[in-house]
């Protein structure tokens, strides 16, 4: 993430202190922070949701390939994987499945 923000500071001719506070409103030291904060979240999200499909046996087939990419509207599985990239064409797949296997066996009590 702060390689994005560092890319786009250097678009628009500005180094990236002055690009994260004219942006986000933040000194540099706190965009750091809130960002390692939201790596760490996105991390922890990451294998949880790995680990239930491990432990679920979900996994990604071809056809799930076929079926996002054509709802994305790429022309081919190559296409969105060229475009996108195999690990996070897989990520998104995997995730999804995952929350719908626990949106359907979720036993929800109040």
């Amino acid at each position: 993430m702060v390689a994005r923000y560092t890319n786009q500071a250097a678009a628009y001719g500005m180094d990236f202190a002055s690009f994260i506070t004219a942006f986000t409103g933040m000194k540099e030291e706190d965009f750091r922070n809130t960002v390692k904060t939201q790596a760490e979240g996105i991390v922890k999200q990451r294998l949880v949701l790995n680990a239930i499909a491990e432990k679920e046996g979900i996994t990604v087939s071809d056809d799930d390939r076929t079926d996002v990419a054509q709802k994305m509207g790429y022309e081919s599985v190559d296409s969105m994987i060229q475009a996108a990239g195999q690990y996070e064409v897989d990520d998104y797949i995997i995730s999804n499945k995952v929350l719908d296997f626990l949106k359907e066996n979720a036993n929800i009590t109040q």
